[in-house]
């Protein structure tokens, strides 16, 4: 699976403690959820913060549930695409790599990253949206 709640019991997190590091990312996306979309940030900025964040808010998702982030690199690549902006483009498509690869981790590794790329995502829409709120004034 490629939650927090999984990323920690597969990591040796008992009960109690990996229930919790899933309610504070589920606290934290729901926050920045409700930044993105609080500030009028352009359409894919925020349909991508959601889709994202809904991954890092829910206890039980598997890989094939990430097909769902498709349109989410689309709209983010559009968005770098019009800013002409090269550094996003490669942090998408390194995101999106990644993601594909983290799919044979867990079973050699014993880590699960997909929570850990997620939250970079989470965070490179959120840095996006600051800047255009700043650009727009």
């Amino acid at each position: 699976m490629s939650t927090v709640f999984a990323a920690a019991r597969l990591a040796g997190a008992n009960y109690p403690v990996a229930p919790g590091l899933q309610a504070v990312a589920a606290s934290g996306a729901g926050a920045a959820v409700i930044r993105v979309w609080s500030r009028q940030a352009p359409l894919p900025l925020r349909a991508a913060v959601l889709v994202t964040g809904t991954f890092l808010a829910v206890p039980y998702a598997f890989e094939y549930d990430l097909a769902v982030l498709g349109p989410v690199f689309a709209w983010l690549g559009w968005q770098e695409m019009q800013s002409h902006r090269q550094s996003g483009l490669e942090f998408i498509s390194l995101a999106w790599g990644a993601l594909y690869l983290a799919a044979f981790a867990p079973v050699h590794a014993r880590f699960q990253i997909n929570p850990l790329i997620l939250l970079a995502l989470l965070l490179f829409v959120l840095w996006r949206t600051v800047q255009e709120s700043v650009a727009s004034g």
